[in-house]
């Protein structure tokens, strides 16, 4: 299944919701496959019944009411397929679960940059952005991913992010380097059709200054003319709002531990 490209300045709230589950369905799908283990694409949500890698859900929905029906019949075959142990990204917040054995993980929002939004420099950027060419780049870039926090304690397979993925159309994995060389911030920018979305932004060194400003300058740079989608929560929300990304709507990610 495909979106037709719209007329991006016609969009309405809802239609810019839908590219960027759209945009972020395809990118699981781009990492899972990447592992061996594809998912599928249906008209109202991605599906993957496989051990997805690490912070990457079994399902993401693309539809909100209009597809509430056929995602149940997916969740009904994740519960048997996982024997009740998924998570799903619920991009439109119209599933109800607590009455079905599930737990909200955590809930976020959409957002969306219009493409003529310009950038400024903020005050003590010190970082300067490239594009991961090589294998070697990207081992270096993982490594500094590992370090943020959020991933302390995690169960990590030995490569989150295969060397394949840099040769994966439309995807742009970016690093911040701080004066000394080191990989102080890491950012990853995913196109589909009419958008870019743009994930995994995290500082590995804060104390080089911000950091959300200069990777959305390197993304725009190589993407000109296209809006950029993604979502964020917390602090990372308000830090992508002071880049002139606006928020769409909310989304929930569910997660069923047991049957």
């Amino acid at each position: 299944m495909q979106h037709a490209a719209p007329h991006i300045e016609t969009l309405n709230a809802e239609g810019k919701q839908r590219l960027a589950a759209w945009n972020n369905a395809v990118w699981c799908d781009t990492v899972c496959r990447a592992h061996g283990v594809p998912g599928e694409m249906h008209a109202s949500c991605w599906v993957n019944p496989h051990d997805v890698p690490p912070f990457h859900s079994n399902m993401t929905t693309l539809l909100g009411k209009a597809g509430v029906a056929s995602q149940r019949e997916q969740i009904a075959r994740l519960n048997t397929a996982r024997a009740g142990r998924f998570g799903l990204k619920d991009g439109f917040c119209c599933l109800d679960l607590a009455d079905d054995g599930f737990e909200i993980l955590f809930e976020a929002v959409w957002l969306w940059r219009d493409a003529d939004t310009q950038t400024p420099t903020q005050p003590g950027e010190t970082l300067v952005w490239s594009m991961v060419t090589s294998t070697k780049e990207l081992d270096a870039w993982e490594a500094a991913w590992r370090g943020h926090e959020v991933h302390a304690g995690d169960a990590l397979p030995p490569r989150q992010f295969p060397v394949l993925l840099l040769d994966e159309r439309g995807v742009t994995f970016f690093a911040g380097r701080a004066p000394d060389g080191r990989i102080a911030a890491v950012g990853i920018a995913n196109r589909t059709g009419p958008v870019v979305g743009l994930s995994n932004v995290f500082a590995c060194d804060e104390t080089q200054g911000p950091w959300w400003p200069g990777l959305v300058r390197a993304v725009t740079e190589l993407h000109p003319g296209l809006p950029l989608v993604g979502y964020e929560r917390d602090a990372d929300l308000t830090r992508a709002q002071s880049t002139a990304f606006k928020p769409i709507a909310p989304l929930r990610v569910w997660h069923k531990a047991t049957q």
